[in-house]
């Protein structure tokens, strides 16, 4: 379902060949730049509260950009994460 894996953490510098197109993988860029854009549009350290969220892949992202974006504002505790649909399991493994 997914390309790469990499829930918005990719950053491959060279793309990788299937068949006849190139695939460029830059989620961490893509993510960084949202952020920024966020930023400074909606002055975020000025929140009053953030929260972060997503939901499949998106969901596993928002845990790991939960702290890039703490670190990003001046009040920390005002940040919360809530990921949505995010736990993937392989239903041909036997228990």
């Amino acid at each position: 379902m997914y390309c790469d894996g990499a829930f918005h953490q990719g950053n491959n510098l060279n793309p990788i060949q299937y068949k006849d197109t190139k695939l460029y993988f830059r989620g961490a860029v893509n993510t960084r730049s949202h952020f920024k854009w966020a930023d400074n549009k909606y002055n975020l350290s000025n929140a009053e509260k953030i929260v972060l969220t997503g939901s499949s892949s998106g969901g596993i992202a928002t845990y790991l950009w939960h702290q890039y974006l703490r670190d990003l504002v001046t009040h920390p505790e005002r940040v919360y994460s809530v990921a949505d649909s995010a736990i993937f399991y392989d239903p041909l493994v036997k228990e």
